[in-house]
C-alpha cells in the first residue's frame, strides 16, 4: 500500500520535472509511510524514501516502519537534508505547501 502511494507521488513529481520531494505535514507522512508519531519529515528521492525523526521517535519509527530508511535528526533539519541531497547532482527539490507542492532550488 505505501509503496504504491510513493510510486504515484514519484510519477506526479516526474511530470513536474522534480526528483526529490520533502513532506513535512505529519498526516502526509503517515499516509506515505505508516508512521504514527506526531513529528517527522519524509524525503522522497528517485530510489529511496527517508523518514527523518528526532531521538524521541527513532525507536518508534524503527518498530513501525520497515520499507523506508529511518534517519535520526540530531541537529538542524536543513543540514541533514543538505547532506542527503549532496549525494546527487540534482538541485531542484519540491516541498509541500498548503496548496499542493512548491519547487525551490
Amino acid at each position: 500500500m505505501y509503496k504504491e502511494r510513493i510510486k504515484k507521488l514519484r510519477e506526479e513529481l516526474g511530470k513536474s520535472g522534480l526528483k526529490f520531494f520533502i513532506v513535512t505535514n505529519i498526516r502526509n507522512c503517515l499516509y506515505l509511510t505508516g508512521f504514527t508519531g506526531s513529528e517527522g519529515v519524509v524525503l522522497i528521492t528517485p530510489t529511496l524514501v527517508y523518514l527523518i525523526v528526532d531521538f524521541r521517535y527513532f525507536q518508534q519509527a524503527q518498530e513501525e516502519i520497515k520499507h523506508v530508511e529511518i534517519l535520526k535528526r540530531e541537529g538542524a533539519l536543513h543540514l541533514l537534508l543538505r547532506d542527503v541531497l549532496k549525494r546527487s547532482e540534482e538541485r531542484r527539490v519540491g516541498k509541500e505547501c498548503r496548496s499542493r507542492w512548491s519547487p525551490y532550488h
